[in-house]
């Protein structure tokens, strides 16, 4: 019985090596900058490296929410919430160019020379797939083509930000300074400090960019929610943060909505947010705010951080965590937009 076993074995493993399409083969396409990849599946597992959206990896394995993929040269696990599930295609499909001069080498990888270049609606026939590169073949020539040229088609008809009306409400401002920090700092300048920042940022990727507070004055409720009403906003983002003085030790990041139309929305900035800085998950809320209620547009009120924690506020302040804050929800926006 022991030999039956280990002849099956090997049966299997001759099989997996000749014939490398297997059924259910599958790549993980990143939909994300600045992915974790964790030596593990879940978050409490350190991180490896980071991938970035349209780069595409195999999948070795799935656990829960979580996929093993093969990088370059290490294999860590990544959050199934930020990529999209791609079938390896099988020997005998055909491939459709969708650029022009698409390269055609002479082997599964860019160290390899270039052979001819395919044009734009070219088909060819797939002759075999190898770690990201497939062999193809037509009546004219044959070479290898990598996979993300067949996928760019559909990532294409995503628009993210482009085109997107976002305004940004910078909470506090003028008389109104919010919540204080442990050492002073006032609520309403690192929100006017974030709010330029993704304002900028924003503009750069094609989205049109309103503020509800352009300067450092006391703006009323009923005036920022109709700065998004009137402008019909795909989203109104209300920056803040948070402080309780009899708990400072207190962390994280949280998020709320109030009507259930901005719910996905909410959940998709808050896990951005949260992957890419690290921060304590204070979850998604339900919350009745002014700004969210009397908004006809999908509207989120974000607490992004603590600035009653000592270490929180020092961090807070740091032009590179802030870089970080408005990189988790740009990646938010657009996995929300593309979804």
């Amino acid at each position: 019985m022991q030999s039956l076993r280990s002849f099956l074995t090997l049966i299997v493993v001759l099989l997996i090596l000749l014939f490398p399409f297997s059924i259910g083969a599958e790549d993980a396409l990143i939909k994300t900058n600045y992915l974790n990849v964790r030596s593990g599946p879940e978050e409490s597992h350190s991180t490896i490296d980071q991938v970035h959206k349209g780069e595409i990896y195999p999948i070795l394995e799935k656990q829960n929410k979580w996929v093993k993929i093969k990088l370059e040269k290490k294999i860590g696990w990544v959050s199934l919430d930020y990529i999209d599930v791609q079938n390896q295609p099988e020997a005998g499909n055909q491939l459709k160019i969708v650029y022009d001069q698409v390269h055609l080498r002479e082997g599964p990888s860019t160290d390899h020379s270039i052979t001819s270049f395919a044009k734009k609606g070219e088909v060819f026939k797939i002759i075999s797939y190898n770690n990201g590169w497939y062999e193809v073949k037509s009546e004219q020539t044959r070479g290898y083509i990598h996979e993300r040229i067949a996928l760019e088609e559909k990532r294409s008809s995503c628009t993210d930000v482009k085109n997107k009306t976002i305004v940004i409400d910078a909470g506090h401002g003028g008389r109104d300074v919010g919540a204080i920090g442990i050492t002073g700092v006032q609520e309403k300048h690192l929100t006017h400090k974030t709010a330029e920042l993704l304002k900028d940022k924003l503009i750069l990727l094609g989205a049109n960019v309103t503020l509800t507070r352009p300067n450092d004055e006391f703006i009323s409720l009923a005036s920022r929610t109709s700065v998004a009403n009137i402008s019909n906003a795909d989203a109104f983002l209300s920056l803040h943060y948070n402080s309780v003085s009899d708990l400072p030790r207190v962390s994280g990041i949280q998020s709320y909505y109030f009507l259930n139309n901005s719910k996905e929305l909410a959940q998709t900035l808050q896990s951005s947010l949260i992957n890419i800085s690290e921060a304590n998950d204070r979850g998604v809320h339900k919350e009745d705010f002014f700004v969210m209620r009397q908004n006809r547009n999908e509207a989120v009120l974000l607490e992004l951080g603590f600035i009653s924690n000592k270490e929180s506020e020092q961090l807070l302040a740091t032009q590179a965590y802030q870089e970080k804050l408005v990189a988790g929800i740009i990646n938010g926006l657009n996995n929300y937009f593309c979804n």
